[in-house]
């Protein structure tokens, strides 16, 4: 799994690529909790090119949600990839967050 993070006026944004399993899901986990908890940033997670995710990675996502809330700061999932919209589908939980296709503020601080 590769995370790569960026920032616009608004968002703090994870793009995340590849599988997110027991494996990896703990890495996602970290950098959420410390952006959500200690920084307070919105946050936005591009989900797009993720091509696997078991439920380790499920609940790394409710974790999110619930830090978010706890915190008071938005929480976005952008673009699932077909493979985690079939598992938020699944889990009925495509009603739980808040998903996108992008957000409104999509130019990079300082541009």
């Amino acid at each position: 799994m590769e995370i790569h993070e960026h920032e616009t006026s608004k968002w703090t944004v994870l793009t995340i690529r590849g599988d997110v399993d027991l494996a990896t899901s703990p890495r996602l986990r970290a950098r959420m909790e410390h952006l959500l908890l200690s920084q307070k940033r919105s946050l936005a997670l591009d989900l797009s090119g993720v091509t696997h995710m078991d439920s380790s990675g499920i609940a790394v996502l409710i974790e999110g949600f619930r830090w978010a809330r706890k915190v008071q700061v938005p929480f976005v999932l952008l673009s699932p990839s077909p493979q985690v919209q079939m598992i938020l589908e699944l889990g009925k939980l495509e009603e739980f967050f808040d998903i996108r296709a992008q957000l409104e503020d999509e130019n990079p601080q300082g541009n």
